[in-house]
């Protein structure tokens, strides 16, 4: 059978704002900018698969994080940010990453996944993928119940949404959709010393109000 290789090249996107007081610790957001582009429907017909929820809803909720965090006082501790390519072939530009971080994998606390942000409008509830791995889930609850919401559990959870992550890719690795999974062996006390709360990730979801 004949084999027709193409060789691509893509790249990832990433930024950052140095800490003021633990600039060796990292914590991420990243969503991807890819998508799937010419695909055929279930009736074979071809179409275009622009992208605008899957990711581009997460690729505009990390640049404003990006913003929010700009314009207000220096984090204490460092926040990257990323844009990642090939997600939709194979979590390809995640992956590469992790192999090679620009940030060291032991100091990252966290990374925030922004994977199609909610598009139903201010919910009341909030759910954590693969629940119980870490303790940023913690700060996701306090955020939702300042605000009268509730931390529910996973809906669907046999379908392995977490378990399921290639160990690789440091998208999926640390969180599947719209989850939020600690990464390391930081301390709680190094967790609280962030500057970015998980409010930050709540506001995103319709857990705080916008402007943050």
């Amino acid at each position: 059978m004949p084999v027709e290789v193409s060789h691509l090249e893509s790249q990832n996107v990433l930024g950052k704002l140095t800490g003021s007081k633990h600039p060796d610790e990292t914590v991420m957001f990243g969503a991807h900018w890819d998508a799937f582009g010419m695909s055929k429907n279930a009736q074979g017909h071809e179409v275009i698969r622009h992208g605008a929820i899957d990711d581009g809803s997460g690729v505009a909720g990390v640049l404003e994080i990006a913003r929010a965090f700009k314009a207000g006082p220096q984090p204490e501790r460092t926040v990257m940010f990323a844009s990642w390519t090939a997600e939709e072939r194979g979590l390809l530009g995640s992956a590469w990453y992790a192999a090679h971080p620009m940030a060291p994998l032991e100091k990252t606390a966290a990374n925030f996944t922004m994977d199609v942000l909610q598009m139903a409008g201010p919910s009341h509830n909030v759910f954590m993928v693969g629940a119980g791995q870490d303790t940023v889930q913690d700060d996701v609850a306090a955020a939702a119940e300042k605000q009268g919401r509730v931390m529910l559990p996973e809906a669907m959870p046999e379908r392995g949404a977490f378990l399921s992550c290639r160990p690789s890719a440091v998208c999926p690795r640390w969180c599947a959709g719209s989850s939020a999974h600690g990464y390391g062996g930081l301390s709680r006390s190094a967790e609280r010393r962030c500057g970015c709360r998980a409010e930050m990730v709540a506001g995103l979801y319709g857990l705080l109000p916008s402007g943050l």
